[in-house]
Parts: structure tokens; sequence; C-alpha cells
């Protein structure tokens, strides 16, 4: 996965909570969901 198709995908992201169905996510959320990929994917490339 390279950064453009790591983006639109998070770009392509919405709320499932009931009363956020359909919007897009807060840029908070974005971040910390960025943060928590990049940790993971570090993690991961560790592990080989």
């Amino acid at each position: 996965m390279d950064a453009g198709t790591f983006a639109d995908w998070l770009n392509g992201l919405r709320g499932i909570r009931e009363d956020k169905i359909g919007d897009k996510l807060t840029m908070t959320t974005r971040d910390n969901l960025k943060k928590t990929c990049r940790t993971f994917f570090g993690f991961c490339m560790e592990r080989g």
C-alpha cells in the first residue's frame, strides 16, 4: 500500500456511531487512526 492509497482509504471512512452514521471522521479521529496504523505497521516491519 502506498501513501496515496492509504490517504484515499482514510478519507473514505465514515462514522458508524448511531448519531454519526455516514459522516466523515473528524480530524482528531483521523489523526488518531493514522498514529495507530503507523505504530502497527512499524511493529509488523520489525517482526518481518
